[in-house]
């Protein structure tokens, strides 16, 4: 994510930004603006390889 220019970020639950963004989201760190929003976390990780196929998130 980082070599991609962005940053995972979670928002406060139950708050205005969790509301309208969804509880993750990325941010482009060049430009600073919202590139991705409602985000699932489990999908993302295997995006990015973090997560394998074989492994599940509680």
């Amino acid at each position: 994510m980082r070599e991609q220019g962005e940053k995972l970020c979670t928002a406060r639950e139950g708050g205005r930004l969790a509301h309208n963004l969804g509880r993750y989201y990325t941010v482009d760190t060049t430009r600073n603006c919202i590139m991705r929003f409602r985000l699932d976390l489990e999908e993302t990780a295997r995006e990015f390889g973090v997560l394998q196929p074989w492994e599940a998130m509680e």
